[in-house]
């Protein structure tokens, strides 16, 4: 069986206080299970849930794919023990050498990375790390910010964010390695692509630009009890 799964939508959100941080995280079943990025802390009890609920339990995760070591795609990676962790040799080396703190890159969570860091193995371009899965370098956002591209789906992290930003060619905020790199990338998704599953957004068509589903994205603030909310993603619309 060759096909892919949203486990965690992303969401293309800025509030006015920091990040918001919800990535998409997917499953690629090839003859290996690969689970693509892996959210924020956050995200741990819905992740793990959602899995179960498709019959999948973490032991069951053969490899855990880092787009890159931003918190939002990285932190969740400890909860995969017998999974292999696999990020880019060029991430590893911004992480390792610390030159993410040299750039002012505050979004690496390097304490969290230290507890997994014996189980990381790194890749390197066009290398396939189960049966038609392979590695795409996109440096840009981060110098070794990396996809996975399979049968023509190319799972981008945040090489390309959202919508948006591909359709206007405008560079993942932030950016903090080469802005007009990042927008150049945008060029090679479009030779190598037809659907492109985004680090927040909803997947898309890269030659029609436009959603795989006929939807409206809302945010939905819903008051629990005086004082306490809680704040929800809902789509509408029928997939296509």
């Amino acid at each position: 069986m060759k096909n892919y799964k949203i486990i965690l939508p992303g969401v293309p959100a800025y509030p006015s206080r920091g990040f918001l941080g919800w990535c998409t995280v997917a499953l690629i079943e090839s003859d290996k299970r690969v689970l693509f990025d892996t959210g924020s802390y956050g995200d741990r009890f819905q992740l793990l849930e959602t899995l179960e609920k498709n019959g999948i339990r973490r032991d069951e995760i053969d490899i855990v794919f880092l787009s890159h070591l931003h918190y939002d795609h990285c932190i969740n990676a400890e909860l995969f023990p017998d999974s292999k962790i696999l990020l880019s040799d060029r991430e590893w080396e911004y992480f390792e050498s610390e030159e993410y703190k040299e750039v002012g890159d505050e979004v690496v969570p390097e304490g969290v990375i230290r507890e997994f860091e014996d189980r990381i193995e790194t890749t390197g371009e066009e290398e396939e790390i189960a049966e038609g899965v392979e590695v795409v370098e996109f440096p840009g956002h981060t110098p070794g910010s990396s996809a996975l591209l399979f049968n023509e789906i190319l799972f981008t992290g945040d090489a390309v964010k959202n919508l948006w930003d591909f359709k206007n060619r405008s560079p993942p905020y932030p950016t903090f390695s080469d802005e007009d790199l990042a927008v150049e990338n945008y060029e090679l998704v479009r030779e190598i692509a037809e659907i492109v599953v985004p680090g927040h957004d909803t997947p898309f068509s890269v030659n029609e630009e436009r959603y795989l589903s006929d939807f409206n994205l809302l945010i939905e603030i819903e008051t629990l009890r005086e004082g306490i909310f809680r704040i929800k993603r809902r789509s509408e619309g029928k997939r296509m």
